[in-house]
């Protein structure tokens, strides 16, 4: 295989050759041939060539009908708009392979880099921020697998809210909640019956795409040189939290950003399966594997953002060390055996007996934060006071 030569690369302009400057940028990253707008003027393909196509956006009725013959053919399109970088975008289907996604992106990012170097010549800088790099991996993944925009912003909320609860600085926020949006990108060059498996993200060892999608979205991440620790995070993000994951990262050693996607992820996938109305068994279901897949402290943020949501009234709970939780304190979590039963309810008031049951629940299970309310909930569900009723 290493001797065999990498093929050829064409871009297929379909437009005019007035548009000069749009032609000067693609030039830039490879070679152009113009077809005009008609089929006619297509040139015959070479099949020892890969081609990618280009047009200006928004596309124009005389270019819709020769676009759609090409991408029909498995070609990937890249659509040029006015902006400097934020119009940009791409065109991939189900059947697009993945040597084409990959020469795609990187031709999207030549493109990006080159526009900027026009634009800067001209004493008009323009940066290619982090927030048009995700949103341009947001557009292909999406093509690809419908809904996983709206995944992915759920998963952003939950991270966001579980770092705030660890107390992360704005700089880790705001790299987590880039990362949640950003993270599945490499599920671009799996094959289909991988990419529409659902339970990558549930810890499936059998499942060959829990392994290969994060090393793929940390290679895509690596080509832009400003998002190397972005890269960082989605690589780890399916690590184990015991060192059984592939690399053997272990605790602490796996950055505590990939703990939260791993976790959050997860739960909202569950979550998505079970419905909202039954989160104690989607929450139980992770607390089950606490300190093997998952950090512990990660889960027991994320419970009480959970439940925060679901029963807070807006009220945010604080974050203290387990030792100091003392009788009269109300919880802001719920708390778990290690069996991922839940043993003392959201909203409980500790008193002696249970405080000391908590104290030794979230120790037997390695969590030493724990996350208390300032008064009762206003609202709490019927079944969780007959729970706090049974509790000795």
């Amino acid at each position: 295989m290493s001797g065999q030569a990498k093929p050829k690369l064409e871009i297929l302009y379909v437009g005019s050759k007035d548009d000069r400057d749009l032609l000067r940028l693609l030039v830039n990253c490879g070679p152009v041939r113009v077809c005009g707008y008609s089929q006619d003027d297509v040139p015959q393909l070479d099949s020892t060539i890969e081609y990618v196509g280009a047009c200006r956006l928004p596309l124009s009725r005389d270019a819709k009908d020769l676009v759609r013959g090409l991408r029909s053919i498995g070609i990937p399109f890249m659509g040029m708009g006015d902006s400097d970088v934020d119009a940009v975008e791409i065109a991939l289907t189900a059947s697009s392979s993945a040597q084409k996604v990959g020469e795609t992106l990187r031709l999207l990012r030549e493109v990006c880099q080159n526009r900027r170097k026009v634009t800067e010549i001209a004493q008009h800088p323009v940066a290619v921020g982090l927030d048009d790099f995700v949103a341009l991996i947001e557009f292909a993944l999406n093509l690809r697998l419908p809904g996983s925009t709206e995944r992915a912003a759920r998963v952003a909320w939950y991270a966001a809210n579980v770092g705030k609860s660890m107390k992360l600085t704005p700089e880790e926020l705001e790299l987590l909640q880039v990362a949640a949006r950003a993270r599945e990108i490499g599920k671009l060059s799996l094959p289909d019956h991988e990419v529409q498996q659902g339970d990558l993200l549930l810890g499936d060892p059998t499942s060959l795409g829990n392994f290969a999608y994060p090393a793929f979205s940390s290679l895509i991440m690596r080509q832009v040189p400003q998002f190397t620790q972005l890269a960082d995070v989605v690589a780890c993000q399916l690590e184990n939290f015991d060192g059984s994951g592939q690399s053997g990262l272990k605790g602490g050693a796996i950055p505590l950003t990939s703990r939260v996607l791993r976790a959050v992820a997860a739960f909202e996938r569950a979550e998505a399966m079970h419905g909202v109305r039954n989160n104690s068994e989607s929450l139980g279901y992770l607390f089950r594997d606490a300190n093997r897949i998952f950090d512990p402290e990660v889960l027991a943020a994320l419970d009480a953002v959970v439940w925060q949501r679901d029963l807070g009234n807006g009220q945010e709970p604080t974050r203290m060390a387990v030792k100091q939780l003392v009788v009269g304190d109300w919880l802001g979590q719920c708390v778990y055996n290690q069996h991922g039963l839940k043993m003392i309810p959201y909203g409980h008031k500790l008193d002696w007996r249970t405080k000391e049951m908590t104290i030794k629940l979230l120790e037997e299970s390695n969590i030493a934060y724990a996350y208390i309310l300032t008064k009762a909930p206003r609202i709490r569900r019927q079944a969780d006071e007959e729970e706090d009723m049974k509790v000795k």
